[in-house]
């Protein structure tokens, strides 16, 4: 009996390990693509109208700070493919970008990031952020 256990538990660890199909691979980096936002977030961004703030794009922070005033605001942020929380009436669908901010149910629909500049607007709201990149991150 035992040895009819350990046959089947190699068989079927064979079977989970074995190669990659390429639908998987195919997949993957059709992610690879959305998830690398967060390193081109990296650095800090000056609004282009509000000359007095910055953000800043730490890891997986998102830190605002305004010209003269000591406190930074710092928030955790996620990018994806949607925006968790956010109904389908409001919420574009298809494969756009979304900077989800979790504990504020805000969510940001990224519609330019180069090298230079970040522009994203707030879903459901339409307040777009103009951002020109200061420093790389």
């Amino acid at each position: 009996m035992r040895r009819i256990i350990l046959i089947c538990l190699t068989l079927l660890m064979t079977v989970a390990c074995g190669e990659v199909s390429e639908t998987v691979r195919e997949a993957e980096a059709g992610m690879e693509s959305k998830t690398n936002t967060v390193g081109e977030l990296q650095g800090t961004w000056k609004n282009e109208d509000s000359i007095l703030e910055t953000i800043r794009f730490e890891g997986n922070m998102m830190i605002r700070q305004r010209k003269g005033e000591p406190d930074e605001h710092s928030e955790n942020f996620v990018v994806g493919r949607t925006c968790p929380g956010v109904s389908d009436a409001v919420e574009p669908t298809g494969d756009g970008r979304y900077l989800a901010i979790p504990d504020t149910d805000r969510c940001y629909l990224i519609s330019k990031l180069t090298e230079e500049r970040l522009e994203m607007s707030l879903v459901g709201q339409g307040d777009k952020l103009r951002l020109v990149r200061v420093e790389a991150g």
